[in-house]
């Protein structure tokens, strides 16, 4: 009950959404819109986690954004989150509102929430753009020109 919900993104939110939240988490919700870089960076070092039911990505950049600054991160279980993300996040099933609210039940717990933040910023090294390009370019230079 002490949390709020920031929404980030997206355009403005229909009715049914704020009937929705209004009728489940009344006056504890936030819509931010859309932020500048700095602002996000902010909003990634203060909230109590990142949510991030996303049903398709091609990477997961916010994610791995979320988990530089520290913050543990509830993802959900599909395309390509767990070759990326491994055991760096909770998972939860978009299709199932149980599984999301178990997700956000177990983060509360402070021995987790504190291991969950320990991998997620293990895991965020292991992306970078300086070892993108050095890999970009040793598969290049191996590359047959022929």
């Amino acid at each position: 009950p002490s949390l709020v919900l920031s929404i980030v993104g997206g355009g403005q939110l229909t009715s049914d959404e704020i009937a929705l939240l209004e009728s489940k988490i009344p006056g504890r919700y936030r819509h931010l819109g859309r932020v500048t870089d700095e602002e996000l960076n902010g909003i990634y070092n203060r909230v109590f986690c990142l949510l991030y039911p996303s049903l398709y990505e091609g990477f997961g950049i916010p994610p791995l954004e979320a988990q530089k600054c520290g913050t543990p991160v509830i993802l959900s279980n599909l395309s390509c989150f767990p070759e990326i993300f491994g055991q760096s996040v909770l998972y939860c099933d978009v299709d199932n509102i149980n599984s999301l609210v178990k997700q956000m039940n177990l983060i509360l717990e402070k021995e987790l929430r504190d291991n969950i933040k320990k991998l997620g910023e293990e895991n965020e090294k292991k992306y970078n753009w300086d070892l993108s390009a050095n890999c970009l370019m040793k598969n290049f230079n191996n590359f047959d020109k022929s």
